[in-house]
């Protein structure tokens, strides 16, 4: 993780397949992603009242979150048929999205991991581009029944 203050680029984020478990990861980089999108919302409840004096008073209740990304079109990539099959499943994929790679050593990662279903897969056929895939991962429970975390990977401690 960079010093305190300094730039995080976007070139260093890596988006992460977990191979193992959300209880003991095996994280897998995905090298195949173009620009991508962590979209994270929270829905509101009204809780206004006559003694708000004309404000409208909300909490936040529940969350929810999004990543938009591309990838190319390889029909021989291991990621892509992955996701593809997911997709046609509707089975959850364990994802990491992190702003750096989880493995890298004496530093600090941080991203947002857990459960996710595919609900975009569009193919695009450009006349004069490479065929892209626009892929949406939307949260769901991970294998504990879990949501999504903000996950700290600390690979500073020996």
């Amino acid at each position: 993780m960079p010093a305190s203050g300094e730039l995080v680029l976007g070139l260093n984020a890596v988006t992460s397949r977990n191979t193992g478990s959300s209880a003991t990861p095996v994280w897998v980089n995905v090298t195949n992603t173009k620009d991508e999108t962590l979209n994270m919302e929270t829905a509101l409840s009204d809780v206004t009242t006559r003694a708000a004096e004309g404000w409208r008073l909300q909490v936040p209740t529940l969350s929810e979150a999004t990543v938009d990304t591309q990838m190319l079109y390889l029909a021989d990539d291991a990621n892509f048929n992955f996701f593809r099959d997911a997709y046609l499943n509707k089975s959850r994929v364990l994802m990491g999205f992190f702003d750096d790679d989880p493995a890298a050593a004496d530093t600090v990662i941080n991203g947002l991991t857990g459960g996710f279903g595919i609900t975009n897969f569009t193919i695009n056929r450009e006349l004069e581009e490479a065929m892209m895939v626009d892929v949406t991962f939307t949260v769901r429970e991970d294998d504990n029944g879990d949501g999504p975390k903000w996950t700290t990977i600390d690979n500073t401690i020996p």
